[in-house]
């Protein structure tokens, strides 16, 4: 009998077990119930969100008031264009003034020296472009032909006379392929290396002198500029800066005058040392006009 009431009672004992163990499920789930409930408070109703958005009245945007800055950036901008254009008209008419007065001014020793170079620009140009250098081939024939006739004479008259042209910009090239011509006659092999000597030692006068004359008569004028505009103040320390290596490479160019160089080295900062040091940089294009018009002359002797 005991053993049946056992066997009855082993399932009440399991059922009891059961719902003790049940008891701490309910709990966590009601926990974590309680937790969901909260964070479903705590996030925000986008419906009621949107809702209210488009109940409310729409903004008008006012195109007037955004456009307004553009406008006072144009007037600003046109006031500071105004105030440019009479600063502008302002300085030149403070630079011609300046420049009147400096011509004014000038010594009477200046303006009769700056009469003549310009005289001499003006007829050198009416040469080449209106008469096709007719003139300037008819003294050269004559002037090489005088030097045919007196050998030693005419090496230092040769001398002069590209010192002379060399300041009144002429282009010495054409009497340096003449030495080459003549003194090829005349001295035989050795007139190659009397061309070439004398021909630079006429462009070293010729051009130290054009330097001293633009300084002298010109650099007093190219500081007024220079103190009203930067970019030649700016071109002018870039010379001074690198003045040995722009100048050899501007005499390595025999596109450009020779005189016109000496004049414009003259009225910028570099110092005469340098200037001289740049010199020897037109002997290979003296060599090699020489040695062509030696070439000519041999050729025309052999033709003969």
């Amino acid at each position: 009998m005991s053993r049946m009431e056992l066997s009855f009672s082993s399932p009440h004992r399991d059922h009891c077990s059961f719902s003790s163990t049940q008891s701490p499920l309910r709990e966590a789930l009601a926990d974590n119930t309680h937790i969901l409930e909260k964070e479903e408070k705590n996030i925000p109703n986008h419906h009621q969100g949107f809702t209210d958005m488009m109940s409310s009245p729409p903004v008008e945007t006012d195109f007037r008031s955004s456009s307004t800055p553009t406008n006072n950036t144009a007037i600003e901008t046109q006031d500071e264009l105004e105030k440019t254009t009479i600063v502008v008209e302002q300085r030149e008419v403070g630079l011609f003034h300046e420049l009147f007065t400096y011509f004014i001014n000038r010594s009477r020793t200046k303006k009769l020296v700056s009469f003549l170079i310009i005289t001499s620009l003006i007829l050198v140009l009416v040469e080449y472009i209106i008469y096709n250098n007719v003139h300037m081939s008819t003294f050269t024939s004559n002037f090489l032909d005088w030097m045919a006739l007196y050998g030693d004479i005419a090496v230092l008259s040769y001398i002069v006379m590209m010192s002379i042209l060399t300041l009144f910009f002429v282009p010495p090239s054409l009497f340096v392929f003449a030495s080459g011509f003549i003194f090829q006659d005349v001295y035989g092999k050795s007139g190659i290396m009397v061309a070439w000597v004398s021909s630079f030692i006429g462009t070293l006068i010729g051009g130290s002198l054009g330097f001293w004359r633009a300084r002298y008569l010109s650099r007093d004028l190219v500081e007024i500029l220079l103190r009203r505009y930067p970019i030649l103040r700016a071109v002018d320390v870039a010379i001074v800066k690198n003045s040995l290596r722009v100048m050899m490479l501007m005499r390595l160019n025999p596109l450009i005058p020779f005189g016109v160089l000496n004049y414009i080295f003259g009225i910028s900062g570099v110092d005469m040392v340098t200037f001289m040091l740049a010199m020897p940089a037109v002997l290979p294009w003296y060599l090699f006009l020489v040695c062509l018009g030696a070439v000519s002359s041999g050729m025309a002797y052999t033709s003969e």
